[in-house]
């Protein structure tokens, strides 16, 4: 052991040193709690001697052996120069096989004998006796070193001994007489201050090492050196406390102390922050006082602060060192014991679980409320564990298929794919007739996650049948699941049901029988089914704050995912973009994987509809790494088309074409996720010069969403991208048909839909009509904040100007569409744009500036972003409902703060950093 802050007591054990060598012989007494440096204290003094010249003898006590009559004086003798045969006879006992201990007139012959021959030794030489342990020393071995302290003051003899005060206070007596006689130097040996803690860092780490980890290891250790050092160690091993380490060190620690404190310790481990001295007392079998005693012990050696482990690896550690039987004896014992005196389902069932068995009545009940209180505490790791011990130890078949399907519930935040193989048991139709309710729903959603269709109508059917004429609560639970189901998977819900079912629910409270968020995804269900979005996106967002206050149901991720896609689809952007970084920032690795997969989807959609491709990519990326593909089950769609479609507009087609190569279930287009998988796929034919089959996809989607009666929440543009197809295929009247039915119906209010089709009526217009169209489509784009669609229109704008000869303007809004292409990660259109580029002779001139707009005006902006599109003085001043004169003046100011000359070095984001400005303005 390295000492810290021993200064002092180098210098005094020095100084005793060179005096008993004089002659002056005396005892010194090194007491202090166990891991303070004793031990190395003892053999400074031991070395220091024997460089002297002294002979030296040494013991050390063993709590194994204190029962083993003369079995520290045994080893002081064998180490003696002695002859054998003269050590047996002068303590034939200390030498015999069985160390039988002698009568009391013997025995203080017996001392004094021996102590005779160690002073006639000290005669020859200088002679170090040290006994490291003295707590543990036997009785008879304890007594001798008393006898032999008596004796020393006038010989050149040292006896070294290291105490632990606190420990062993039944052997009082012995160790006091010892500290009362008059030779006795008693030297206090305790922890290190946070001072010395950071010089042992230091000396170890270094100073930047000793700055940043002195009070971390301050709390952990306490001071102590021992355990310190095994931080030092654990940090050298790359960087966390480790149970080998830190762990192990407090264990050995613990050994070396009396056994009723590695008792009390395994009490405290067991219990945790449920332990108290009463209860520790209780499982232990210790008496209040000894309990108390070896709770002082532990306290004063550091080893615990608010009577709990200083770290977690200690508690580890002391659990470890439990036997199989020993662990699962203890924690029953503490379960029964918690449980008797009332305290939480919670705690009762950690010990329970911990224990891996259950052997009372009253424990599956208990197991089951606590998996019932994890799941609302939104922690599905305890909820499962819980479970899955009640359901292996339950033996009613009734008890067990309730169990079974709670369980499954639990687990899929995890992993939606670990359920699996329990859904064959729960579906099966003599089973699924003995579920309730909620769990005959919870199955039909799990298995149409995975695409089990087959198996899951049957269990529907039976809800269909169960709940006619039953309690209202039930009745409003289907017409729930039938908009739920017309919404996800139209052809499983019943056409005719919407009206009588939705006067059926609305009179209903949600109360213990009901699930809320059941009801929330149906009325987001019914809301987008109407075309209301206003009002879906507020139930969406209602949806979103409740899920920070409760959670735990089937339903909870089916409701947080549909309102965070709502908020996407309505394209209400900075309110989803807010939401996904509430969400996403509250997640750590501790966050199940479930809702780190739905999260990441949900802004990997919010960023490829702001345009913003490779983030789309990456995240996509994240939710199927986070949740894998098969996990995801028809829901897969939703990353893989995100991912497919970035590619696919990143110009880079082999990824997206291994996106489109995963496994997805066969049933994924009997549902509504199908259909964003066939747009994504339509767009990568129709990138890669496949217009027939891109068409294909998209015609399907038309024909599903016909079908399905989804014409008023569509998810999916199907008519624009096809009317792409159409012309890419040279057929303008079949491509003008669908955008004119297009415009004509009610989604082409919403900026991004009139925008897409704008500009794709604008290739089938006279070339003198295009720019006004295509400004319009700009414009809209730029409202609304898509800058790949913005790119694609700049894009065709310049190439229109440049064929009407209006170069000056051409060349302006090809520098913006270059750099916003490359905001968006859009190669294909950059590569677009060089077709024309040799025309304008622009692209060296392209800039991608980066410089700050924040010094200008909100007038200042709005000019200088028309400026920036082409607009001359006049155009902007009727836009603005300004004069030239003022114009002229505002873009003064802003050549000036941007420290330009002239209007085509303006940079080229700056319309596009307005727009965003403008955004965020509105949106606060």
């Amino acid at each position: 052991m390295q000492l810290v802050e021993r200064d002092g007591h180098f210098t005094q054990l020095d100084k005793h040193v060179s005096e008993f060598v004089s002659g002056a012989g005396r005892l010194i007494l090194l007491h202090g709690p166990v891991g303070t440096g004793k031990t190395a204290l003892l053999q400074h003094c031991v070395d220091r001697a024997a460089a002297a010249g002294a002979l030296v003898l040494s013991a050390v006590g063993s709590a194994a052996e204190e029962s083993l009559p003369f079995g520290v004086l045994g080893q002081l003798l064998r180490g003696s120069p002695l002859p054998a045969e003269v050590v047996a006879r002068l303590c034939p006992a200390a030498c015999a096989a069985d160390q039988t201990a002698p009568d009391e007139a013997e025995t203080l012959r017996l001392y004094h004998r021996l102590c005779v021959a160690l002073l006639d030794l000290a005669g020859q030489r200088p002679l170090v006796v040290t006994v490291d342990d003295l707590q543990h020393t036997d009785d008879a071995s304890m007594q001798f070193v008393v006898h032999l302290a008596r004796r020393v003051h006038t010989a050149p003899v040292l006896v070294v001994v290291t105490d632990d005060l606190d420990q062993r206070p039944d052997r009082w007596s012995l160790r006091s007489t010892l500290r009362r006689q008059p030779n006795v130097h008693a030297t206090g040996v305790g922890p290190l201050s946070p001072g010395g803690v950071a010089e042992l860092i230091r000396r170890n780490l270094g100073e930047p090492a000793a700055r940043r980890l002195a009070t971390g290891f301050t709390t952990f250790s306490g001071g102590n050196p021992a355990l310190l050092e095994a931080l030092v160690e654990d940090h050298r091993c790359g960087g966390d406390v480790r149970v080998q380490g830190y762990g192990r060190t407090l264990l050995v620690c613990l050994h070396r102390s009396d056994p009723e404190v590695l008792q009390v310790a395994r009490g405290l481990a067991v219990l945790g922050d449920d332990a108290e001295p009463s209860g520790l007392s209780q499982l232990t079998g210790l008496d209040f006082d000894a309990v108390g005693h070896a709770l002082h012990t532990m306290v004063t050696a550091r080893f615990l602060v608010d009577n709990g482990f200083r770290h977690p690896a200690g508690r580890t550690a002391v659990l470890d060192d439990l036997s199989a039987d020993e662990h699962t004896s203890l924690h029953l014992r503490a379960a029964r014991q918690l449980h008797d005196l009332g305290h939480a389902v919670p705690v009762v069932a950690r010990l329970l679980v911990d224990a891996d068995r259950v052997e009372e009545p009253w424990s599956i009940s208990v197991l089951l409320a606590a998996a019932e209180h994890a799941l609302v505490g939104d922690d599905p790791h305890t909820a499962t564990r819980c479970l899955e011990l009640a359901h292996r130890e339950s033996h009613e078949p009734g008890e067990r298929l309730t169990i079974l399907a709670r369980l499954t519930q639990a687990q899929w935040p995890l992993n939606p794919l670990a359920v699996t193989r329990h859904l064959a048991t729960l579906a099966a139709p003599a089973n699924a007739a003995r579920l309730s309710r909620q769990d005959r729903t919870a199955t039909v959603r799990q298995l149409l996650w995975h695409g089990r269709t087959a198996e899951a109508v049957p269990v529907l059917e039976g809800l269909r049948e169960t709940n006619a004429g039953t309690a209202p609560e039930a009745a409003a639970e289907l017409a729930d699941t039938e908009l739920w189901l017309a919404h996800l998977h139209p052809p499983l819900a019943r056409r005719s049901a919407p009206a009588a079912s939705l006067n059926a629910r609305r009179p209903v409270p949600v109360t213990t029988r009901t699930d809320p968020w059941l009801r929330a995804a149906a009325t987001m269900s019914e809301l987008l089914g109407r075309g209301q979005f206003g009002k879906a996106a507020d139930h969406a967002q209602t949806v979103l704050r409740d899920l920070r206050l409760r959670r735990g149901t089937a339903w909870t991720e089916e409701a947080a995912l549909m309102a965070l896609r709502t908020l996407v689809s309505v394209d209400q952007w900075d309110v989803a973009g807010d939401w996904c970084t509430r969400l996403r920032g509250d997640c750590d690795e501790s966050t199940a994987p479930t809702w780190r997969a739905i999260f990441a989807v949900a802004a990997a959609g919010l960023a490829f509809r702001q345009g913003d491709m490779p983030a789309a990519r990456e995240l996509a990326e994240e939710a199927m790494t986070v949740l894998s593909p098969r996990a995801w089950g028809v829901a897969a769609s939703l990353p893989v088309a995100l991912a497919t479609r970035a590619a696919t507009r990143m110009g880079r087609f082999d990824e997206a074409s291994r996106y489109l190569a995963l496994l997805v279930p066969e049933t994924l287009f009997e549902t509504t996720y199908g259909l964003d998988y066939l747009h994504a796929r339509g767009d990568y034919y129709l990138a890669t010069n496949h217009p027939h089959a891109a068409l294909s996809d998209f015609l399907a989607c038309g024909e599903l969403i016909q079908t399905w009666d989804l014409a008023l929440a569509a998810p999916v543009l199907w008519r624009t991208s096809a009317a792409e197809a159409w012309l890419r295929l040279g057929n303008h009247d079949q491509a003008g048909r669908l955008i004119y039915d297009q415009l004509a119906r009610p989604e082409a209010s919403n900026p991004r839909v009139r925008g897409t089709a704008l500009r794709l009526l604008a290739l089938i217009s006279p070339l003198a009509r295009r720019p006004a169209i295509l400004t319009e489509a700009m414009e809209l784009f730029e409202a609304c904040g898509d800058r790949y669609e913005m790119a694609r229109v700049l894009a065709t704008l310049s190439r229109t100007l440049h064929t009407t000869n209006n170069r000056r303007r051409a060349r302006t809004v090809f520098r913006r569409a270059w750099h916003v292409a490359k905001m968006c990660g859009a190669t294909p259109i950059c590569n677009e744009l060089l077709a024309i580029d040799g025309d304008l002779g622009v692209l060296d001139g392209v800039s991608s500036s980066s410089d700050s707009v924040e010094a200008l005006t909100d007038s200042e902006r709005r000019v200088a972003s028309l400026a920036v599109m082409g607009y001359t003085n006049r155009e902007i001043a009727m836009k603005l409902f300004i004069t030239a004169s003022t114009v002229e003046q505002h873009l003064t100011r802003v050549y000036r703060k941007l420290g330009v000359r002239q209007r085509k070095e303006l940079p080229a984001n700056l319309s596009v950093e307005t727009a965003s400005t403008r955004r965020r303005r509105l949106s606060s």
